[in-house]
């Protein structure tokens, strides 16, 4: 009925903008669509459709894609740099900040050293004191 009513020559030949306060249908289809507002709800991403300069969570209380919130999570499409869990996990281009333990088997670092279990290869001037392997502590290095 819209479609019929919009090809009218009440209408002309081009539409441009059309508002309305509800659409009830199964599907619809468009090239593109631009929305004020969306219902809360499930959102559904499939493919390339979306476009943006970051995502942010419902908590986010930072401001213009900034990753100095103390709350929420930002992902920055633009810039790369993300804050997830208020801080928690952040990289802000130069470092990666990490709130709370890391657990891993072995870990690498720059420069070949390597962190494993009370060991740190390449580096003599660091000394590991009583860190828990599978429960109970090492010997002082």
């Amino acid at each position: 009925m819209l479609a019929k009513l919009l090809n009218t020559e009440l209408f002309g030949t081009r539409v441009t903008d059309v508002i309305l306060d509800t659409v009830d249908a199964n599907a619809i289809t468009a090239r593109s669509a631009t929305f004020g507002s969306l219902a809360n709800g499930t959102t559904v991403v499939d493919g390339k459709c979306i476009t943006t300069g970051w995502i942010v969570d419902k908590d986010y209380n930072g401001s213009n894609g900034s990753i100095t919130n103390t709350a929420g999570s930002i992902l920055n499409l633009e810039s790369g740099l993300f804050n997830f869990a208020g801080g928690n996990l952040k990289w802000d281009g130069d470092k990666l900040l990490v709130s709370g333990d890391i657990y891993a088997n072995s870990l690498t670092l720059g420069n070949n050293v390597n962190i494993s279990y009370d060991n740190i290869s390449n580096r003599p001037d660091v000394v590991i004191k009583d860190i828990p392997i599978n429960g109970t502590p090492s010997s002082t290095q």
